[in-house]
């Protein structure tokens, strides 16, 4: 008998409370340091895989005068999973198996998603842009500037129509009543280059009942008013690097040297004038992180504090696609930027920004709707107190519909699957034409990463909170997407969960589960038998 080598411990220091979260059981339990000291002499000292949350609690014993634990504890650790027979190898070939199983489900049952690259140009050369060796290269073969035709528009329309038929073959009645919404992306998929196609890409989508949103810079965005509002362009996810004398010194490009950022707040007033959604992403570092709410006034200054349809929210720069895994100064993870912000806007649950109103309607007008993302771990981790494994499964365990079925569309007749891979030669999981996809080997590699394909996601605590993370980092540093993508997601976890129960998740977890810590968890027995039905 041995602890789990799946237990997540948690020590909150404010008010000296211990949780654990046991990773493939579904328990959740606040206990004594009694019980951490004992599961902890316990733990497997030849696994040293993200311990760090066993090293931070095993420092809070040193010194404490801790009585036995009872027998009756010991057989409660047994049936919550935090007390296994099972060997470490084991324990991982079932993990892998179950997450392998849950992807699988995942993929069946997931309706895939549709992006548009009406060009690889842009307006901008904002100098951490991954797409800048991709540019280079279409550069020098005098292609940079092609633009999608109708007739691609037409030919991706089909082919996907026929992805969608595939995804369901037994319920084609399910397939043709699906209502898609289309990303469009690039380069910079707004230029007043790319206007007509994309004015034809609206054509075609709506009147297939298709919603519609765009990643831009918004730098021509006046071009295309006509196009935005609630029945057409309805989400805009618009980026500001700082504050204008630092965005001006970073979003420049040949015919904007002088920076952008006039330019875009005006046409970001254009766009919410259409009632379409618009979603400034901050894009934040050590350098900048401090400013935030120097910009955020700024925001308000331009009256945008007054649309519901108007928010913002954080997220720091990285350098995936050049190999860099952990973050060199002055790029921060997001533990980093969490940690300097959340005691200013402090909505750990969110995942994405949200359009309730918030703050009063005194002298100086509504808050901004601003949002510190914490990748999730927040609504995972409550909807795992509240639903255990399933609750969490049903939150979509997922990173990215990139490994769940994403089609992207480029203007060379490609189809690629990752946002962050396109134009890259040898990643593209596909073509199309007049006649359909043809798909390739790359795209089921995609559709089979999960936990259960990687080694040390397997092995790892996390596995079905950060189910393998985004593919694009293994592809940058390993150059393979079955390689895990930690990125710091340890410290993440951690911090957190620690902020999660400090501030009275504890109530809700009575409220869902009366007798915390003595109600039924999923044990490795039921996963096991469940899991070998629904496979035979």
């Amino acid at each position: 008998m041995k602890s789990s080598n799946y237990i997540i411990y948690l020590h909150i220091p404010e008010i000296d409370e211990y949780y654990l979260v046991h990773g493939y059981t579904g328990a959740v339990d606040k206990v004594e340091p009694e019980i951490v000291k004992y599961l902890s002499d316990l733990a497997d000292p030849a696994h040293t895989f993200h311990i760090k949350d066993l090293e931070m609690v095993r420092e809070t014993l040193k010194g404490r005068e801790l009585q036995e634990i009872s027998e009756e504890s010991i057989d409660t650790l047994k049936q919550r999973g935090y007390l296994t027979e099972m060997t470490t190898e084991e324990e991982r070939y079932y993990v892998a198996h179950l997450a392998d199983f849950l992807h699988r489900k995942k993929v069946s049952t997931t309706q895939p998603g549709m992006m548009f690259i009406p060009s690889y140009e842009c307006n901008l050369r904002c100098p951490y842009c991954f797409e800048t060796d991709t540019r280079v290269q279409l550069g020098k073969m005098k292609v940079l500037q092609n633009i999608m035709t109708t007739e691609m528009v037409d030919a991706a329309y089909k082919s996907f129509d026929i992805l969608v038929k595939n995804r369901f073959p037994y319920h084609p009645e399910y397939a043709a009543r699906l209502k898609h919404s289309v990303t469009l992306y690039g380069g910079e998929p707004l230029m007043l280059e790319t206007l007509p196609v994309v004015e034809y890409i609206l054509k075609v989508g709506l009147r297939r009942g298709y919603k519609f949103g765009a990643i831009t810079n918004a730098v021509d965005l006046h071009h295309y008013t006509h196009l935005l509002g609630p029945e057409k362009i309805n989400f805009l996810q618009i980026t500001l690097d700082g504050t204008k004398d630092v965005h001006d010194r970073a979003r420049i490009g040949p015919r904007h040297k002088k920076g952008t950022y006039d330019r875009i707040i005006s046409n970001i007033r254009l766009a919410l004038e259409t009632r379409a959604t618009v979603s400034v992403r901050f894009h934040v570092d050590f350098k900048n992180v401090g400013s935030t709410q120097e910009l955020e006034q700024d925001l308000k200054n331009e009256g945008f504090n007054q649309y519901d349809n108007f928010q913002m929210y954080t997220y720091p720069i990285h350098k995936y696609h050049n190999g860099v895994e952990e973050p060199v100064f002055p790029l921060m993870g997001v533990h980093h930027m969490r940690k300097a912000l959340d005691p200013i806007y402090d909505n750990l649950i969110q995942i994405q920004p949200s359009l309730k109103k918030t703050g009063d309607d005194s002298e100086n007008g509504k808050k901004l709707n601003v949002s510190v993302p914490d990748e999730g771990v927040g609504r995972k981790l409550k909807s795992y107190v509240q639903g255990k494994l399933m609750g969490l499964y049903s939150t979509n365990m997922e990173p990215c519909g990139a490994t769940t079925g994403l089609y992207i569309f480029d203007p060379f007749w490609k189809i690629y699957t990752c946002w962050d891979s396109v134009g890259m030669p040898g990643h593209e999981t596909g073509k199309y034409s007049y006649e359909g996809p043809a798909l390739n080997r790359r795209n089921n590699d995609w559709l089979s990463r999960s936990p259960g394909a990687i080694k040390e996601c397997a092995e790892c605590k996390y596995a079905f909170f950060h189910f393998g993370g985004c593919a694009s980092l293994p592809v940058g540093v390993r150059g393979t997407i079955f390689g895990p993508a930690c990125y710091q997601f340890e410290d993440n976890f951690i911090y957190s969960g620690q902020k999660l129960f400090r501030n009275g998740v504890e109530e809700a977890l009575k409220k869902k589960m009366p007798q915390a810590n003595s109600a039924e968890a999923i044990s490795p027995e039921m996963i096991q038998a469940g899991t070998e039905m629904m496979l035979a």
